[in-house]
């Protein structure tokens, strides 16, 4: 990026990023270190011992882990044994996952994306960000999943959590902007 006149931070500036690394090797060389950087983060050891310890806190509360794409969803699902909803999951199957989460026999589940709208989910009172994009809509959709009112009045609680010296910092505060100020009004 510093050989070409664009900054990836500013409008336009990743769909650049992307066109160039579609013809220039630097550019394609650049996009799988990004890529792989961005694996590194999001698996991050120390990551995954944070969620074993926020699964363990909250073990009989209702838990969506939310992550930003299936390959991650699915390895959050094998390694902590919980159900997985993707994009791919059929209808049928989806269906008994969320009815089972309904009913409490699942107390949590893992997700990508799939669940941020257009689906009725039950409701949950812990939500837990492993990863996502820096979209103001996916987080207040991820928000609205924990902050409906439940019969047992339990406290909802949103955790996020990201890998210092990452982009997810700069992710994580740009997907927060405004969203917690409309939710406290």
């Amino acid at each position: 990026m510093d050989n070409h006149d664009f900054d990836i931070w500013k409008e336009r500036g990743y769909q650049e990023f992307l066109k160039r690394s579609s013809y220039d090797p630097q550019g394609r060389r650049a996009f799988v270190a990004k890529q792989r950087a961005e694996e590194i983060a999001r698996t991050a050891e120390k990551k995954l011992d944070t969620l074993d310890n926020l699964l363990k806190r909250h073990h009989d509360d209702r838990t969506i882990i939310f992550t930003a794409n299936n390959d991650f969803a699915y390895d959050i699902s094998k390694e902590f044994v919980v159900p997985c909803i993707t994009h791919q999951t059929e209808t049928d199957e989806r269906t008994e996952i969320l009815e089972r989460f309904r009913t409490g026999e699942y107390s949590m589940l893992v997700t990508s994306q799939v669940l941020d709208e257009g689906i009725d989910v039950p409701a949950a009172n812990v939500g837990i960000i492993l990863s996502g994009s820096a979209s103001k809509r996916q987080y207040a959709q991820r928000l609205g999943r924990i902050l409906r009112p439940t019969d047992d009045r339990q406290p909802a609680r949103l955790y996020e959590i990201i890998t210092d010296n990452t982009k997810e910092q700069y992710v994580s505060t740009r997907r927060r902007q405004g969203v917690s100020t409309s939710a406290d009004g």
